[in-house]
């Protein structure tokens, strides 16, 4: 199905990373370490402006039940201790239907609210309190699968329209809530017709939920775009906050798979999955017009469960493992 995908990208305009470059090998070492109370996973994680990690982990046994929405977001100091918690359940009666969350300027996005309308953004201060509740004005059926924050207040809203989690909806939405523009590329058309027919390059085994929108991530840059990845077959779009799709780049990822999209001075940090298992972590840093400015190897240690970015910097990089069974910790990968 390759062939098909490249003929569909070539629809549009892109900055391409085919530049190749010899990965730079940094150690990672372990931060902190916080008790779980039970066996957890995490699929995103966050960073503010300070190096605070944001990260919400969810309980094994709950998975497939309501209580899996009840864990709430915590939030780490970059020594690796635990600072405030965001307790979800607190600021809105529902719970919340998205594992995803936003953080901006300290503050923290979280969507809440019923799949088949009446969907909400919740802000909390840094302090952990809610603040706001902006109801989005789509009242249709939608699971929240990702969520950005412009400098102006819009949000973009990424997710699915169908219960099998196979049809992309990705739109700009103003602070008030108002719908700006829906973006609807040939990328998440081809997506659609993929998982369809069952292209595992685009499922699960277990079912036929759409890859190519929940392997994504998505990140405010410095010149005030979002920068949402999709990662299964490395894409991203850069969005206004008009919802102008203002370029895309075509991200060369070898075998690997892209999972995380991380903003800092003009530059973007790409981290990549584990390959075949082996405990080593790639991140590709460019420039907001795609070009290639370094590739990372991440060695970290076995018991590092695959691990996401989580904050880029000019120190360097923090990960979080993906998975924990009696503690929680960082990963933290030094460029100096």
């Amino acid at each position: 199905m390759k062939p098909r995908v490249v003929a569909m990208i070539a629809m549009g305009a892109f900055s391409c990373l085919w530049a190749q470059q010899s990965a730079i090998k940094i150690k990672a070492l372990p931060t902190g370490q916080i008790p779980l109370a039970h066996p957890s996973w995490t699929d995103t994680a966050k960073c503010d402006r300070e190096g605070n990690v944001y990260i919400r982990f969810f309980n094994d046994a709950a998975l497939g039940t309501t209580r899996l929405f009840e864990a709430p977001i915590a939030k780490l100091t970059p020594a690796g201790k635990l600072a405030t918690t965001f307790q979800i359940s607190q600021a809105i009666s529902d719970a919340s239907q998205a594992r995803t969350f936003a953080v901006h300027n300290d503050n923290v996005y979280v969507p809440v609210g019923r799949q088949n309308g009446e969907h909400y953004i919740v802000g909390f201060a840094p302090d952990g309190s809610a603040k706001t509740r902006t109801k989005l004005a789509f009242d249709s059926f939608l699971i929240i699968l990702h969520l950005a924050v412009f400098d102006s207040g819009a949000y973009l809203v990424v997710g699915t329209t169908d219960a099998r989690g196979q049809v992309p909806f990705t739109a700009v939405f103003d602070g008030e809530g108002r719908l700006i523009r829906k973006i609807n590329e040939p990328e998440d058309e081809l997506s659609v017709q993929m998982a369809q027919a069952g292209d595992r390059s685009y499922t699960y085994p277990s079912g036929n939920a759409n890859k190519y929108v929940m392997l994504a991530d998505a990140v405010t840059g410095s010149d005030g775009n979002v920068y949402l990845l999709h990662g299964g077959s490395p894409i991203i779009y850069v969005i206004s906050a008009t919802g102008e799709l203002v370029r895309k780049i075509q991200v060369n990822s070898g075998e690997l798979r892209a999972n995380s999209i991380k903003s800092h001075d003009g530059r973007l940090a790409v981290g990549f999955s584990w390959l075949n298992d082996v405990p080593e972590s790639s991140i590709r840093v460019i420039d907001l017009e795609g070009n290639v400015v370094a590739n990372y190897k991440i060695e970290e240690t076995s018991e590092d469960s695959d691990p996401i970015l989580a904050c880029y910097d000019s120190d360097g990089f923090v990960l979080v493992p993906r998975q924990g069974s009696a503690n929680l910790h960082l990963v933290k990968a030094k460029l100096h």
